[in-house]
């Protein structure tokens, strides 16, 4: 029977490989919030020197990290509420050490594989039952990546999903340097704004995702 959970298989792993790139959002306190595409970013430079509150981080191409299974035929409505909770204090010393305490996203999504996305996917000898929705499940949890909690049910003939994930990401101490309008650490350059009592820096393709992340001033 193992060709009748392929199709089950593939989509967890691209739906994992989804949300590994899907930390993002905007955010006034390190609350929950929805999760957004970036606006369009200028570099001002500024005083960094200080103690910053991890409130968000937003990622380019959203809709194009989403598309290789959102755009499948009756999967439309794969995806549905997100929303992202950004924790986390950087301290840029004047001596040039940026110190970083616990920082890190976690977020959750909600998802739905619905009969007919199943169809889309695998074609019409797909089948979705309790067992579908119990290898779904251990599919988006399995893929030993981003994902750290999933729990599926079966509800009105499909699979009801909710999925969470802990991104983790910088912890400890290393040296930074401004430039400009250019903050430069562990040999990364990248082009930040400090505007009144918030920080924005914008992150490179280079280390895995091109975005905009964003602190407020403690």
């Amino acid at each position: 029977m193992a060709h009748r959970w392929a199709w089950i298989s593939g989509l967890g792993m691209s739906l994992a490989q989804a949300l590994a790139l899907c930390a993002c959002g905007d955010d006034d306190g390190g609350d929950a919030t929805g999760i957004e595409s970036c606006e369009p970013f200028m570099a001002c430079g500024g005083d960094v020197v200080g103690s910053w509150t991890l409130t968000g981080l937003c990622l380019d191409g959203l809709d194009e990290m989403f598309a290789e299974i959102a755009d499948q035929p009756g999967c439309e409505d794969f995806f549905g509420n997100a929303a992202i909770r950004p924790e986390g204090e950087y301290t840029f010393e004047s001596n040039g050490v940026l110190n970083a305490v616990d920082a890190r996203f976690s977020f959750t999504i909600d998802v739905k594989l619905t009969p007919a996305c199943a169809r889309g996917v695998a074609g019409a000898n797909a089948v979705i039952d309790a067992a579908t929705c119990s290898r779904f499940e251990d599919n988006l949890t399995g893929d030993g990546g981003s994902i750290s909690g999933a729990s599926c049910s079966l509800v009105g003939g499909g699979c009801s999903c909710k999925v969470s994930s802990v991104a983790m990401m910088l912890g400890g101490s290393t040296m930074y340097e401004v430039r400009g309008d250019q903050l430069i650490e562990d040999g990364e350059s990248d082009p930040f704004c400090v505007a009144g009592d918030q920080l924005k820096v914008r992150t490179s393709a280079t280390s895995g995702m091109a975005g905009t992340l964003t602190f407020q001033r403690k």
